[in-house]
């Protein structure tokens, strides 16, 4: 099995075009961007989430992942809890990067979530976020069904159990499922509102955390908008509450069909995630048919 040489993640200035971002996640499968977000909004998410995570203790909410041995803290469906999330959401370096990714300008919203990893947690076994979809793992083979944005709400340092990424894999066909022996890997090192960008192929996985203090990142995800996406995002929210979020965002959420020409000479039409024959925004309107 071929590794390719282990180099560190690369960080681009927060003013970076869509398409350099791009460029370096094609050629590494990973990348930092500076301060995506302001200090400010760091301070408005984490708040909105501690409304939420107030009084709970590790691994009390949604999952818990086994590998941490119960020190990790998981939270999902973040655009609900979040006005903050929703902003980072929309941000255009986010959107653009993701529609250049997976070539698909009707992507939708994959997942979002909250991870806190505890003083203690041990570091997560090397994995690729494609897994959900196995058609689509190996390597550089198939087309990205998913791409991801990790935002520190802290400090990511080594010591506090950095997100680990082994540049390059993505362009390998590296069977993470079976894979026995333990890998190299790099921390992604940054400051509390920067944001690291990759592929859904590429190798990564939570760092040990060996501070005494949490760690706590957000990952929003996106896949093509004709894939079945992780987190059943439009479920999440009332209508009322929808109807108040940006239109991109109810789109991203699941209250839009997956429009396409079926027949040559036609026009695109909603043949995907259709509601009353017609697209789902409309559930909006006409609400539940009971």
């Amino acid at each position: 099995m071929y590794i390719p040489e282990l180099r560190p993640v690369v960080t681009l200035p927060s003013n970076t075009s869509i398409e350099t971002i791009f460029e370096a996640t094609q050629r590494d499968g990973a990348v930092i961007v500076a301060n995506l977000i302001s200090a400010e909004r760091v301070r408005q998410i984490n708040a909105e989430l501690d409304a939420t995570l107030d009084g709970r203790g590790a691994s009390s909410t949604i999952a818990y992942d086994k590998q941490s041995d119960g020190l990790t803290r998981r939270l999902s469906s973040l655009v609900a809890r979040s006005a903050g999330v929703v902003d980072t959401l929309l941000e255009p370096q986010l959107l653009g990067w993701a529609e250049r990714t997976l070539d698909d300008k009707s992507l939708q919203l994959c997942s979002t979530q909250m991870l806190e990893v505890w003083p203690g947690a041990p570091a997560q076994t090397l994995h690729t976020d494609e897994g959900n979809w196995p058609p689509f793992l190996q390597g550089p083979y198939n087309r990205e069904v998913q791409c991801c944005c990790l935002v520190a709400l802290t400090d990511f340092t080594e010591e506090n159990g950095a997100t680990r990424v082994l540049p390059g894999t993505h362009r390998h066909a590296i069977n993470w499922l079976e894979l026995t022996e333990v890998l190299p890997s790099v921390p992604a090192e940054m400051k509390a509102g920067s944001a690291l960008f990759f592929t859904g192929k590429v190798g990564h996985g939570a760092g040990a955390n060996r501070s005494g203090a949490a760690r706590r990142g957000m990952t929003l995800t996106f896949c093509p908008g004709w894939i079945r996406p992780g987190e059943a995002q439009c479920l999440s929210v009332s209508r009322e509450f929808a109807k108040q979020l940006p239109q991109r965002m109810r789109e991203l959420m699941g209250f839009r069909s997956f429009y396409q020409v079926l027949v040559p000479g036609q026009e695109p039409f909603a043949s995907l995630w259709q509601y009353e024959i017609g697209d789902a925004s409309s559930a909006l309107e006409i609400g539940p048919i009971r």
